[in-house]
């Protein structure tokens, strides 16, 4: 494993060069300096030692890095910005609706068998690095004390919730019904990174092509979802309402946004709290595809209604866009009287309104992706500031605010 090498590899760094001089580097340099090294296990220690005070510079470090081993491990950093981003987090118990208050949601009851676990350094690991590799071993093996003590040795904090959530992520890797505990254990000891590590425990599972006919494919899916919703019965039921809304939300969205055709497929497989996430799925990628450019919101509704209304055979993928690593939160926190709006977990990172009548729930995801459009579908978003149904105005007024305009105002100059 890359941590394993990077920890192996810091024996091998050039002793006359002064560690601090690397750090004040402005990523640009470092990347010539790390494409100028042969070594490839030198080239990760020193990625590893750049990265580790401040990760976030991997954004502007890693694009300028020769394509190959270094920069694919560079944007694993790089695809993980809860490591320097702060989010706005809630428990669904906050607001009087249902559903989350912010972009991030955490349980208020969770198990928490892994709390009294004392330290345990490794004692041949040179680096936090090796620990963490480490840490992921033995979450993999089922073994979550020895993954807990291991973690718990490295001093410096950022570090240290970083290697809980990747050993909860590696012990997902397994069969979910043994599994999900125990990951969710170690996501508690992860601190301010359990949301994220969560939401991450919600979306690792594999998703069968949405335009299958076959209701078998969905099973292990829909078997997830059941499991996940008996443990948070037992734990925190408000949570749970939502972990089952994040796995669907993150698995149709990937389902779809990777197949080459659109159709309403899924619906006739899956239970109905899942058709809200499609439609959020299927706006995103009209949005993403340039589809509801120039067009008004009743078009862009039939658009998704006929898709829905399809049934097709035709199993092709596309790769996953890379748009779906890192995308921005909109609606982190609750404005006033928006508590009172029931809501749902949106893509991966964010959640939007939701209603019961189909035609209204299409209309608010699309409001969704219009907003998240490149350039954005500003004649959409006028016509829900017209509209006559109260939750699609709002809808509309608060996306609108988030792109730079005032605030509920009825007739704005898009």
């Amino acid at each position: 494993m890359w941590m394993m090498l990077v920890a192996l590899g810091c024996g091998v760094l050039n002793g006359n060069e002064d560690h601090e001089d690397r750090q004040s580097l402005p990523p640009s340099e470092m990347a010539q300096r790390l494409n100028a090294v042969e070594n490839p296990i030198q080239q990760l220690a020193m990625l590893s030692e750049y990265l580790a005070p401040d990760p976030q510079r991997s954004e502007a470090l890693c694009p300028q890095l020769t394509a190959g081993p270094l920069r694919r491990r560079c944007v694993e950093v790089q695809v993980r910005p809860h490591l320097w981003t702060p989010r706005s987090v809630s428990t669904p118990h906050q607001r009087p609706a249902r559903g989350p208050g912010s972009e991030r949601s955490t349980p208020e009851q969770l198990p928490r068998p892994y709390q009294d676990v004392a330290a345990a350094p490794c004692s041949d690991c040179d680096t936090f690095f090796e620990t963490i590799d480490r840490a992921a071993e033995a979450a993999h093996a089922g073994d979550g004390p020895q993954a807990v003590g291991l973690c718990r040795s490295i001093d410096e904090t950022r570090w240290r919730r970083e290697c809980m959530f990747k050993a909860a992520e590696v012990r997902m890797n397994t069969d979910v019904q043994e599994s999900y505990t125990d990951a969710v254990s170690l996501c508690a000891e992860s601190e301010a990174f359990l949301a994220d590590c969560l939401v991450h425990l919600h979306t690792l599972r594999p998703t069968p092509h949405p335009l299958t006919t076959q209701p078998r494919r969905w099973t292990k899916l829909q078997g997830v979802v059941e499991s996940v919703r008996m443990l948070w019965a037992q734990w925190d039921p408000a949570f749970g309402e939502v972990a089952e809304g994040q796995i669907w939300a993150g698995n149709l969205l990937v389902a779809v946004m990777e197949t080459r055709e659109m159709a309403g497929n899924p619906l006739d497989f899956l239970p109905p709290q899942a058709a809200p996430h499609l439609r959020s799925a299927i706006a995103f990628r009209l949005a993403y595809t340039g589809e509801l450019s120039g067009i008004g919101l009743a078009d862009a509704q039939a658009r998704m209604d006929d898709i829905l209304a399809t049934r097709s055979r035709r199993r092709l993928r596309d790769p996953m866009p890379p748009i779906l690593r890192n995308l921005t939160p909109i609606w982190t926190e609750d404005a006033s009287n928006e508590q009172y709006i029931r809501t749902i977990p949106y893509l991966r990172n964010d959640r939007r309104a939701v209603s019961d009548d189909p035609d209204t729930d299409n209309a608010l995801a699309i409001l969704e992706g219009a907003a998240r459009a490149t350039p954005v579908a500003h004649r959409i978003l006028q016509d829900g500031l017209e509209h006559p149904h109260p939750l699609i105005a709002q809808t509309a007024a608060r996306l609108h605010h988030h792109l730079g305009g005032d605030r509920m105002d009825g007739s704005p100059n898009l």
